[in-house]
């Protein structure tokens, strides 16, 4: 798991000690600038409450543990979700700089996906994608900054770390929330640390149940499998350096949510599962990760069917490693994971470059480009410049499909051009051809005007409405996608027809 700072130092009289916390926080990291982060944490502390305070501490921690650049930890103190209403933006830009300040504005506008409608009712019969599928890509469509996804993933797991506050049916809120958007999202970025844990956290408010179980075993067993897999871990790295390999092994224990999971695939019990106890070892190359399998082989009885090679045969979303299940000498099963430190270091923080996007069964070139972009940049580091120009292919490339809102809170999928009436027919036919009307974000707006990612549309309706012909006119711009043309000819069409047939001579329709 990622590992923060234990608490945040504080003072006889109960205030934060900034100074200690910065210099913790700093501690190992020289990208980091100390004098900013602590006159940005004291401003912080003079504008909100505590709990702000440590809320943006947490989140800070997190995103430095991600080793992520100075303007992300800077920006990360002020991404927590409540509204930042006490302070406007040429006050924190004077406080944070600028680089942070366009992270936190960003952050403010997804603010609003915080509260979304996650149920999967589809909004039309024929609709092929539901609202969670909708969600993602909407998600993805507002982040034209790598950073940004970190960054609002590390603010959800913050923000399940501290719902164990909340009613139930608000954890389960969340959790679900999370479950359905941001894991996905930081398995296909490869962020997998913050992956695990919101996966433990949000079984934990969904199964509580099940969370305490397989929490009680593993906690009557924690003692005995530490000392266990510290002797294999010992005895591999004197067998491996014996045959020349300078390879580093280490223990790893396996999360909750990985076990539930594997149990609820395999049909199997909780005794069944092979990798409670776990050694990794982590190899120079690919060839001594091969090496060292043999000497696994070697020492401990292979189990039957429990070994797959995702360095020759990676996973979809790029994982690489070599995974095998032996016998130790008390006949209890355990896991071997090898790779190389590449392989490892994609595993934990990494972003892999393999990941391709399906759903469906029909690849989405718009969202696998976006991600694929999206892991591209996260990889650029800002370092120390706040001045630095913006991230390679700092999202310039015009997209194919937009994003809005529902009043109700549901997403609607838009090709990019799309108008309030193209929303309307989207919606509902019914909606479109008694159209009089809409409003964009709480302001009156055109029927014709182009609607924006992450906008809310409300239409108004009038039952005597009926379409008009300038909405076919294509330099007016009211219907740009096939969907209300279509709609909107159909409804002239059944109405000329009768019209043309009382008009022409009967042997024309003999």
């Amino acid at each position: 798991m990622v590992k923060v700072l234990n608490n945040a130092p504080v003072k006889a009289d109960g205030s934060v000690a900034l100074r200690s916390w910065v210099r913790q926080l700093c501690r190992g990291r020289a990208h980091l600038d100390a004098a900013k982060l602590l006159r940005a944490a004291q401003f912080l502390r003079s504008r909100f409450s505590r709990n702000h305070l440590l809320t943006g501490i947490e989140l800070a921690e997190l995103v430095a543990c991600l080793q992520m650049d100075g303007a992300s930890v800077l920006a990360a103190l002020f991404c927590h979700s409540q509204p930042r209403s006490a302070v406007d933006d040429a006050q924190l830009e004077a406080a944070i700089g600028k680089a942070a300040l366009k992270l936190v504005q960003a952050m403010d506008g997804m603010r609003d996906m915080d509260s979304l409608d996650l149920t999967s009712s589809r909004m039309l019969a024929s609709e092929a994608k539901d609202q969670t599928a909708n969600i993602r890509r909407m998600l993805v469509s507002l982040i034209d900054d790598g950073r940004i996804a970190a960054l609002k993933l590390a603010e959800r797991l913050v923000a399940l770390r501290r719902a164990k506050r909340h009613s139930e049916a608000r954890k389960a809120r969340l959790a679900a929330q999370v479950m359905t958007v941001f894991v996905p999202l930081a398995d296909q970025l490869g962020i997998w640390q913050l992956k695990w844990e919101m996966e433990d956290l949000s079984l934990r408010y969904l199964e509580p149940d099940a969370y305490r179980r397989i929490a009680r075993r593993l906690a009557k067993r924690r003692a005995e499998r530490e000392a266990q897999v510290q002797g294999i871990a010992a005895e591999l790295q004197v067998l491996l350096l014996q045959r020349g390999m300078a390879a580093e092994v280490r223990g790893r224990a396996k999360h909750i949510y990985s076990l539930w999971r594997k149990m609820r695939t395999k049909d199997i019990a909780f005794d069944k599962v092979y990798d409670l106890q776990a050694v990794r070892v982590i190899a120079s190359d690919i060839h001594e990760c091969y090496a060292a399998l043999g000497v696994v082989h070697t020492r401990w009885r292979h189990v039957p069917k429990e070994f797959d090679d995702y360095i020759a045969t990676p996973k979809m979303n790029g994982y690489r490693s070599i995974h095998t299940a032996v016998a130790g000498d008390d006949g209890k099963a355990f896991e071997v994971q090898i790779r190389t430190r590449e392989m490892d270091e994609d595993a934990e923080l990494g972003i892999c470059a393999h990941w391709s996007y399906k759903g469906g069964g029909q690849e989405d070139e718009f969202y696998a480009d976006k991600v694929a972009r999206l892991r591209q940049v996260l990889e650029w580091q800002d370092e120390e410049d706040e001045a630095s120009s913006d991230p390679p292919d700092g999202g310039q490339r015009e997209e194919k499909r937009i994003f809005v809102y529902t009043p109700e809170g549901q997403v609607v999928d838009l090709t990019a051009g799309a108008t309030p009436l193209d929303f309307a027919y989207r919606v509902h036919t019914e909606v479109g051809h008694h159209c009089v009307g809409a409003r964009v974000d709480g302001r009156p707006a055109a029927l014709n005007a182009p609607l924006a990612t992450g906008q809310t549309v409300h239409v108004e309706t009038d039952p005597n409405a009926s379409p008009s012909r300038a909405w076919l006119d294509l330099e007016l711009g009211y219907a740009h996608t096939d969907r209300a043309r279509s709609k909107i000819r159909s409804w002239f069409r059944a109405r000329e027809r009768p019209d043309a047939i009382r008009g022409m001579p009967s042997w024309r329709w003999l």
